[in-house]
């Protein structure tokens, strides 16, 4: 496991904790490690194999952050293999002092922990004789079991996380598009999921099922009526979305119901008999989430497709 992978970087240390406790001085190693303690933990040491939870920071000669992880929201993991922690003056010797609950301030050789730790070239910016401050704190100490244990517990935090923030935007979404369809004097219809759909021409063939491919025509917006693609040569020179590789003789197809599309289209083209047109407001839930698409459709983006289903295979 590469160790600058698992460095992630910071412990808020306020200035009242590092003057009431630990050590005053600096201590320097053989290496030329600088080191102080200002908290002292329980002293349980990492064993071979053990993850180790950090919290650390960087800053450079002037006291600037260099880099930081306290926008994780928690502790991050370091997998403590004896081999790999030398005394070499740099972090990996840093590693090797800590014990569980333990805060310390290093000061490192700048060249020293970019070529050795950080595996990086120094930037221009820093002095290959200059300090860069490390701070440094244990917040647990783990045997393989107990992390595992740990990790399965944070992902479905952070999975129920993601679920109450996609609640709250289907929410704010679906009321800015009724809003919209309101002030625009649109009717639409609805899904249980949130969808709004206006079938503006209907055919008269079958409604697709799941697994069938289906062909379709389309033109998609945003709400405020930027246009990002198109399967129309037309609409697409007249959005400025003309792409020449494109082959706009030949409609957009896809299994429905695979999940090969965004949810949006999964759910509103299987509403569409063959020979249906619609347009289709999709919260952005259904469609690119927090993600967003390319340069256009930004995180949490509404959107707005003119469909046609063409065909049904």
């Amino acid at each position: 496991m590469n160790i600058v992978k698992q460095m992630v970087f910071i412990l808020a240390v306020s200035a009242t904790v590092l003057t009431a406790c630990g050590q005053k001085d600096f201590v320097t190693t053989e290496s030329g490690l600088e080191y102080k303690k200002v908290v002292n933990g329980s002293g349980e040491k990492p064993k071979d194999g053990d993850f180790v939870l950090i919290n650390i920071a960087y800053f450079d000669p002037n006291g600037n952050k260099m880099y930081s992880s306290v926008d994780n929201g928690a502790p991050l993991p370091l997998n403590y293999v004896d081999s790999m922690f030398i005394n070499n003056g740099s972090l990996e010797e840093g590693f090797k002092l800590c014990g569980k609950g333990d805060s310390l301030v290093f000061k490192i050789n700048a060249k020293t922990l970019f070529e050795k730790s950080l595996r990086r070239s120094l930037p221009d910016s820093i002095d290959a004789d200059s300090k860069i401050t490390v701070d440094l704190g244990v917040a647990n100490v783990m045997t393989s079991d107990e992390f595992k244990t740990y990790r399965m517990e944070e992902m479905k935090k952070a999975q129920e996380r993601a679920m109450q923030a996609a609640e709250k935007q289907l929410a704010d979404d679906i009321k800015t598009i009724d809003d919209y369809l309101k002030e625009n004097g649109i009717e639409a219809d609805t899904t249980a999921e949130g969808l709004r759909y206006v079938i503006t021409e209907e055919g008269t063939g079958d409604k697709p099922e799941k697994g069938q491919t289906v062909v379709v025509n389309y033109t998609g917006k945003l709400l405020d009526g930027t246009m990002f693609d198109s399967s129309i040569e037309e609409d697409a020179k007249e959005g400025g979305v003309y792409r020449e590789q494109r082959d706009y003789s030949k409609p957009f197809e896809f299994p429905i119901g695979q999940g090969r599309v965004i949810k949006g289209w999964d759910l509103g083209i299987a509403l569409l008999n063959k020979g249906s047109k619609a347009t289709l407001y999709i919260p952005s839930t259904l469609g690119y989430g927090p993600r967003g698409s390319g340069g256009v459709i930004k995180p949490n983006s509404i959107l707005v497709f003119d469909v046609e289903l063409v065909d049904i295979k």
